[in-house]
């Protein structure tokens, strides 16, 4: 009799755990992705993944990993001083420059959507503050393509600056853009002396990487410094290479090494590096990708070279 009470009780539990069950997939669901609100309508929306199915995204072998670092990042999500919408079908660098005079413009193609960099210097009065040190601003913003709450528009989401002192040096400001994991991205690069003066000299580059987010805006996924850096892409990584001190010779001129950095898109929200070092003459730039489209501006000068990379 007790025996069976038992397996009575013990019947009922299970019952019970399985209509407690039964009663929270009704009512929740099954979680198939991470969830967002969606703004315009107040509703819960799945995320779609940031990564294309078809993208290799396995990581480069050999070198460590960790998160991109994007601490020194020129941009901004805070509310800008000025918010543009400018009509327009797509995106495009041709129709933005009926509304503003552009000293660089890129447009990036994505699954999640299209978007677009451009810069425009500052304006400085020459007559004004003649004996002051002046800095000249190039800003930048960032534009995504929408028809929400309106007509079909550019929006800027970002916007963010850099200076420079107005005198008889200039620096260049290089914009690009790069097919890494079957989508584009853009590469922003200043420079402390142009590409005539890095060949002789060395020369201090720092650059920003932008990318599509899963959720439809683009945003700094990596931001870096360093010495001559250079950098091309292959089918899954961004890669950058700057000069560094190798190991110790007692030769009369030590061999140069590289820095070796592939940034790829991860699975994950962050971006990640995988970095290495080797000498200068195993590095082989032959395998890598130049950019799909480049354009150049000798800052603060407004003199600017635009053309497709072959």
């Amino acid at each position: 009799m007790i025996s069976a009470r038992r397996t009575n009780t013990a019947i009922a539990v299970v019952v019970a755990l399985l209509l407690v069950i039964t009663i929270v997939v009704a009512v929740f669901g099954t979680p198939t992705s991470a969830p967002t609100i969606n703004d315009a309508t107040g509703t819960t929306v799945p995320v779609a993944s940031s990564i294309p199915d078809d993208a290799d995204v396995s990581p480069p072998t050999g070198g460590l990993t960790r998160d991109a670092d994007r601490s020194d990042s020129w941009f901004s999500h805070t509310f800008a001083i000025e918010q543009f919408d400018f009509p327009m079908d797509e995106l495009s660098c041709d129709e933005m420059e009926q509304y503003l005079t552009m000293e660089l413009c890129v447009v990036a193609q994505t699954p999640r959507g299209n978007f677009m960099v451009t810069a425009t210097e500052g304006f400085w009065d020459p007559q004004s503050n003649n004996d002051a040190p002046v800095e000249i601003p190039l800003n930048f913003m960032v534009y995504v393509h929408t028809t929400e709450n309106g007509p079909p528009r550019a929006m800027s989401v970002l916007d963010g600056f850099i200076t420079a002192p107005y005198g008889p040096a200039s620096s260049q400001v290089q914009v690009s853009t790069f097919n890494v994991a079957s989508e584009n991205i853009v590469v922003l690069e200043w420079s402390s002396a142009d590409n005539a003066a890095r060949k002789a000299e060395r020369t201090w580059s720092a650059v920003q990487v932008l990318a599509m987010r899963s959720g439809g805006l683009p945003e700094v996924v990596a931001a870096y410094g360093g010495t001559d850096i250079t950098y091309g892409s292959d089918s899954r990584s961004l890669i950058l290479t700057s000069e560094r001190f190798g190991p110790p010779s007692r030769d009369e001129e030590a061999e140069p090494w590289l820095t070796v950095l592939h940034l790829s898109p991860s699975i994950t929200s962050q971006w990640r590096e995988t970095v290495s070092s080797q000498a200068v003459a195993s590095f082989d730039r032959s395998s890598l990708n130049e950019a799909l489209e480049r354009s150049t501006y000798e800052f603060p000068k407004r003199r600017t070279e635009t053309a497709p990379v072959s």
